[in-house]
Parts: structure tokens; sequence; C-alpha cells
């Protein structure tokens, strides 16, 4: 919400949606853009089948970042390890 109380929209745009193998599970990428009272950010966000399971991971950074973020998020994905 604004400084009023008035609650504040969240405009979110799916650029793309990939599936792939991480982590030698079933998995998603999500790319999408968010506005938000007057400010844009990119997500990358991955779900990642465990089972019955499901995880999200999510990066996110301002919109002229995401050539210069994607090869350090491919990277930084790989050396999670799932834990239950």
């Amino acid at each position: 919400s604004d400084v009023n109380g008035t609650p504040m929209a969240m405009l979110v745009t799916v650029n793309q949606t990939k599936k792939i193998r991480l982590l030698e599970r079933e998995a998603r990428r999500l790319t999408c853009s968010q506005q938000y009272a007057g400010h844009e950010i990119t997500c990358l966000i991955y779900f990642i089948k465990d089972g019955a399971d499901v995880w999200e991971i999510s990066y996110s950074f301002k919109p002229d970042e995401y050539p210069d973020m994607l090869p350090i998020v491919e990277q930084s994905i790989h050396t999670f390890s799932l834990v239950k």
C-alpha cells in the first residue's frame, strides 16, 4: 500500500518459461518482469521438482542488468543442493 494505505497493484509479465533439468531433477525456469510503485525488476525464478516437493529459487535485478547477470545466475543455480 502507499503512504495513505491505498493498495498498490503489481504488474507481472511472464516473458518466458523453459523446461530444464537442474540438479538432476525436472525443473522450470521462469523469466518475468515486475512493475510496482514506479519501479521495474526482472526476475529469474527456478522451480525444481523433488518428488512431491517443489523448490523455488528466485533472482531479481534491474532490467538493464539482465544481460550481465544471466551468466552469473546460471552459474549460481548449479551451486545449490537440496536438503530435506
